[in-house]
């Protein structure tokens, strides 16, 4: 059951919305991320901090920004939901 979970949590390519839009995420990685936003392509990363919670970042500029911390949020939540479906 549990190589299910990981084959399922490691989906690379899906949907979250952002200001009302779906946008396309790509996930490289367990920790990356790449949002398209307007035709742009915003590389994210996510750490988590001492106490476990997910800190999202712009992979170019190191800076925790509004749209990484909200695009991020709804890649949680994303991921969060998809767990829970298995």
């Amino acid at each position: 059951m549990a190589f299910v979970l990981l084959v399922f949590s490691m989906e690379n390519n899906f949907e979250v919305t952002y200001k009302g839009n779906a946008i396309k995420i790509e996930r490289e990685d367990q920790q990356h991320f790449v949002a398209h936003v307007d035709g742009k392509a915003l590389k994210l990363h996510v750490k988590q901090d001492n106490e476990g919670a997910n800190q999202w970042f712009e992979s170019d500029t190191e800076k925790a920004t509004d749209a990484a911390n909200e695009i991020g949020s709804s890649i949680d939540t994303y991921l969060a939901d998809k767990e829970k479906i298995i």
